[in-house]
């Protein structure tokens, strides 16, 4: 009898293994990598630099992607043989010997079964799935998804008919079908292995027996690969040590998964048994199934617990939903004035809306460092921490949120938003140490040029003239003489301005919250100035650009302290008010507030904001009167 070529097949299942693997290490790479991209060019934390070491690999890997194609085809048709010499003694791909064929190679071939063996081999291919990518490519050419849907249906094979099935019995269905399939066409008495010995029930229920014990292979084949491209967008670029278990992952679990396949095929190749050892046979079988059963309750829980399967923060913490609206109220230039009223909490637009309260933002806090920040939730826990500051008008918070997540959790929003908020914050010690952080060249690596450039006018800005122009005046900095005179000539901008006054809202004057909003920021994405994206039911997230604020006494009085330099307008929010109460009227409209080295100190008017009430006013369904800045834009610079 021949012998069993198992550990040739063991290699070549493995090696198939491997291009998986290492295919599937490259799609993963490639979600850090485009991150990182984009991530230097702003200040990069040095806890993601590891992640330039991927580039040479997956520049190999996306090189080699032809080559690597080709050689799975040939490992695909060469491990289909070798599951058939595994199944059946009798598979022969050229004639016997004992028919004592001619001279010549073309007199060894039986070409018969050589298009037998092609068919299988096709057939075998579009089960597994090995068709799909020309699905894809097919489906890329043709207009519409519904198209494209059916070319995925046609050539995906079983992967693709059994991706509405969900939990163990679908996992069963699918590695039942495959293994049956593979028995039925590769397996004694099937169209490439003639063998009269064992009837066609014998390597059904083979085949069966198989299917049960193969499904810890197909687990990891079809659905473990799947699960951890899911678990990699839970885990944060800082993360070294989890990437490095995810790319271990991605080669082994393949790897082990096929070269189990040939073990597991010799063991359940169909034969004759006697009665006594079914009982053996078919325990093996139960334990191998509940091997992978287990194996992929296991990989489910891990999705849980990484929080990739809850889509709400407020149902994972049992936070309070928000309710109502903030209203404050915004005098804008030229005498004009308008409501700003974004929602109680954070998650506007989302599925789950919290409320922001100290609470909240306690719970989330302790929530991402008992994660590590590796959580699905991490990016909603950012915008409800970032929200939660906004509407308190806290920039010092607002900062360190941002600061946090660029350390512990680094993306391009993060630093923009951190870069942002260094431009229009109050100049106060908690942000000037945020800001010396970000110039810690041992902790962040900046663009050539940028990080001289920013960090110098950040610094002007902060009052600190020497420390400005050793940034400025370095030649990483690349400013012209015009710019550096521009820059450094005449009076440093005052870091302390003081902004005092007198306010009442609806003849209230304790507990009136004041702030300012800079009346020159340009917003280049919505091509308008930043105080108008407060208008009318904005995001929480636009409160971001309110700083320096402070709350009246019992006459009304505040005072504004740690002003930058600058333009800004007057924000007035009445805690208590929870809708618009009607059209604006004030009176003592301070409209632009100048703050410089010549006017360090401002001393507004009286400022009484009320509520007319006529029959007819044009307004939105809140009362937000917000028609006039269409007027201004043209004219406010």
């Amino acid at each position: 009898m021949r012998r069993a070529p198992l550990v040739p097949a063991v290699l070549v299942f493995g090696c198939v293994g491997l291009i998986l693997g290492l295919t599937d290490l490259r799609r993963l790479a490639a979600f850090p990598l485009d991150r990182l991209s984009a991530l230097e060019k702003l200040p990069c934390p040095e806890s993601v630099l590891w992640l330039k070491g991927l580039r040479g690999p997956v520049a190999t890997l996306d090189a080699l992607e032809a080559p690597l194609t080709g050689i799975l085809v040939v490992l695909l048709f060469a491990a289909f043989l070798l599951l058939a010499s595994l199944l059946s003694s009798r598979f022969y791909l050229l004639k016997p010997p004992d028919e004592n064929p001619g001279a010549g190679v073309t007199s060894h071939l039986d070409v018969g079964q050589l298009l037998r063996v092609a068919a299988a081999t096709a057939l075998s291919l579009w089960l597994v799935g090995a068709l799909s990518p020309i699905a894809a490519i097919v489906g890329s050419r043709t207009r519409g998804q519904g198209p494209a849907a059916v070319w995925a249906l046609v050539l995906g094979g079983l992967p693709s008919w059994s991706e509405p099935l969900r939990g163990f019995s679908g996992w069963l269905l699918i590695s039942a079908a495959l293994t049956v399939s593979m028995w039925l066409l590769w397996g004694p008495g099937g169209p490439v292995a003639p063998d009269g010995r064992i009837q066609r029930r014998e390597v059904l229920a083979w085949g069966l027996l198989a299917g049960a014990a193969a499904l810890p292979a197909v687990v990891a084949l079809y659905h473990g690969r799947r699960w951890l491209a899911q678990a990699a967008t839970a885990y944060t670029l800082a993360d070294q040590s989890g990437w490095a278990a995810l790319a271990w992952a991605c080669l082994l679990l393949p790897v082990l998964a096929a070269a189990y396949l040939p073990l597991h095929a010799y063991l359940f190749r169909p034969r004759p048994i006697t009665s006594g050892r079914w009982p053996a046979v078919l325990g093996g079988s139960i334990a191998l199934c509940a091997i992978g059963a287990a194996a992929a309750t296991q990989a489910g829980g891990s999705l849980d617990a990484l929080d990739l399967r809850r889509a709400s923060l407020g149902e994972r913490l049992r936070l309070q939903a928000a309710s109502g609206r903030r209203v404050a109220v915004v005098l804008a230039p030229r005498g004009q004035a308008f409501y700003s009223t974004p929602e109680n909490g954070s998650g506007q637009g989302w599925a789950d809306s919290v409320a922001c309260s100290d609470a909240s933002v306690g719970q989330v806090e302790q929530f991402l460092e008992q994660r590590r920040y590796r959580t699905g939730l991490l990016f909603r826990a950012f915008v409800h921490l970032h929200d939660c500051a906004s509407l308190e008008w806290e920039s010092t918070r607002s900062l360190n949120v941002d600061l946090a997540m660029l350390e512990r959790a680094p993306s391009p929003l993060a630093a923009e938003l951190l870069l942002e908020k260094l431009t229009d914050c109050p100049i106060t010690p908690s942000n000037r140490a945020v800001l010396d952080r970000l110039a810690d060249s041992t902790r962040f690596v900046w663009p050539a040029g940028m990080r001289q450039r920013w960090l110098g006018a950040a610094y002007l800005r902060f009052g600190d003239a020497p420390r400005a122009r050793e940034f400025l005046l370095d030649r990483e900095a690349k400013l012209t003489n015009d710019q550096l005179r521009s820059l450094l000539s005449g009076t440093t901008p005052t870091p302390n301005g003081v902004v005092r006054g007198q306010v009442e809202v609806a003849g209230k004057r304790r507990g009136i919250r004041v702030g300012l909003v800079n009346a020159d920021a340009w917003d280049e994405q919505s091509q308008v100035f930043k105080w108008m994206r407060l208008a009318g039911p904005c995001r929480p997230f636009e409160w971001r650009h309110i700083s320096a604020s402070a709350s009246t006494d019992a006459e009304g009085r505040f005072t504004l302290r740690n002003v930058a330099e600058g333009r800004y307008l007057l924000v007035a929010l009445d805690e208590a008010m929870r809708k618009p109460a009607g059209p604006l009227v004030i009176n003592g409209h301070p409209d632009l507030i100048r703050v410089d080295a010549f006017r360090p100190e401002r001393v507004l008017p009286p400022i009484s904001i009320r509520f007319a009430t006529p029959p007819d006013v044009p307004g939105d369904s809140d009362g937000n009167i917000t028609a006039w800045i269409a007027g201004v834009r043209g004219g406010h610079g």
